[in-house]
């Protein structure tokens, strides 16, 4: 092109090839100081010139806004360059791929986040994207979309017969579209909307805060909602979009949905059994948050969910890979505190009821099995907490023998508590 428009100016081929190289020597100049080293922005900028959205000129290149600014010219321009249905569906992808990144980050963020888990973001799966935006049945008009939208998009695969993920790929798109006047708004509305759709999905699950809930079978309103991919993605994002949507009282109502509760904490339970550890201590610490925002309340049943979430949280991590006993110690820890304090609030007024003794009880055998495996404790660590759930166990059996109430999976806890115990001083040097 640029040898073109030399020879359009008069130039000989030999002085117009010349003056080309020369050129596009300047223009890549340009460009790469304008990137600043970033591969996806480079890119970005490439491809806008191919395209003729910016001259092919070293000087226009220098003078070009910042990229917030650049960002908001090319989709301004793209809504332009495309018919109107095709351009709201592009701005669609890009504020729900906003949206999904941004609800990604504030989970991260979270103290309760653990370390170990990848913070990487991947994006979305194309079958996710579609759901997500209700384009299913409508494939190769959202292919089409995205291919326009290639010069902002990231991708990624797990492997190579794996689907795709898409995510807004260029460095500082994502806080451009929150900055813009016009999609800035609608980036709120589709954090709000998003979260409408995950309490969509819990609108028939079972009520529960528990630590006992199973895992369960999927209602017809997970199933019209879509693939287990995109049911996922939504019930571990929930608590993010509704805290980012800017509505406090859908952060309230999303929280402490009981039913979606449920099914997070069911869907972590289904991947801890079926040993899809980093999975399920993802999907637990989801469940955690949702919990950690009600207990700041003080109510007892959210304490106690509160506890059950670190509790189940550190068994998934007792066997994971990259985590192990010593990293479930913490969670342990934290929910014996919890379940402590509530303790020492409840027992002085007989409240302190049976169901919640035998939960302090199992937490403190849990981290006694944490402790006998870790390497930097072992079993005569572990007898003190053995020596705690069997005092609390035996408090419950003295009250409730004599009244003919002390059922067979309160004797057989018991006898688990024992069992540990005589385990751990046959390993133990000492004993």
């Amino acid at each position: 092109r640029l040898e073109a428009e030399a020879l359009a100016a008069g130039a000989k081929p030999t002085a117009a090839r010349a003056v080309a190289t020369e050129r596009l020597d300047a223009l890549y100049k340009a460009i790469f100081d304008k990137a600043n080293a970033l591969f996806l922005y480079l890119a970005f900028l490439i491809d806008r010139i191919r395209n003729q959205g910016i001259p092919a000129d070293s000087a226009a290149i220098q003078a070009l806004p910042a990229r917030v600014a650049l960002f908001h010219d090319y989709l301004e321009q793209l809504q332009d360059e495309l018919g109107p249905k095709h351009a709201d569906l592009a701005l669609t992808l890009v504020l729900t791929l906003a949206a999904a990144e941004r609800a990604h980050a504030w989970l991260i963020a979270q103290p309760e986040w653990p370390p170990e888990l990848d913070q990487t973001w991947r994006g979305l799966a194309l079958d996710v994207l579609a759901r997500l935006t209700h384009q299913t049945g409508a494939e190769a008009e959202l292919l089409y979309v995205v291919l326009r939208l290639r010069p902002v998009l990231g991708t990624w695969r797990a492997g190579t017969s794996a689907s795709a993920h898409y995510r807004l790929g260029v460095r500082g798109l994502t806080e451009a579209v929150k900055k813009h006047p016009e999609l800035g708004p609608r980036l709120m509305a589709t954090h709000r909307r998003l979260a409408d759709e995950a309490l969509a999905l819990a609108a028939d699950a079972p009520t529960t805060v528990s630590g006992e809930a199973q895992p369960v079978e999927q209602s017809e309103a997970v199933s019209e909602a879509g693939d287990e991919l995109t049911r996922t993605v939504l019930l571990r994002q929930a608590l993010a979009h509704a805290s980012l949507g800017g509505d406090a009282d859908q952060g309230d109502a999303v929280a402490g949905n009981r039913r979606l509760i449920g099914l997070i904490h069911a869907e972590a339970e289904t991947r801890r059994r079926a040993m899809e550890l980093p999975a399920a201590i993802l999907s637990t610490t989801c469940w955690l948050l949702h919990a950690r925002h009600m207990a700041r309340t003080g109510d007892v049943v959210w304490l106690n969910a509160l506890a059950s979430a670190y509790n189940n949280r550190g068994l998934a991590k007792q066997s994971a890979s990259g985590h192990g006993p010593a990293a479930a110690l913490a969670d342990y820890d934290a929910a014996i505190a919890i379940r402590e304090t509530v303790r020492q609030r409840l027992e002085p007024d007989g409240r302190w009821e049976v169901d919640l003794r035998n939960d302090l009880a199992s937490a403190y055998v849990n981290r006694g099995l944490a402790k006998q495996s870790a390497s930097s404790h072992g079993p005569a660590a572990a007898l003190a907490d053995y020596d705690a759930a069997i005092a609390i166990r035996e408090a419950v059996r003295q009250r409730l023998e004599p009244e003919g109430r002390w059922e067979v999976a309160l004797r057989n806890a018991l006898a688990t508590a024992y069992m540990n115990r005589g385990l751990a001083k046959q390993s133990a040097s000492d004993h």
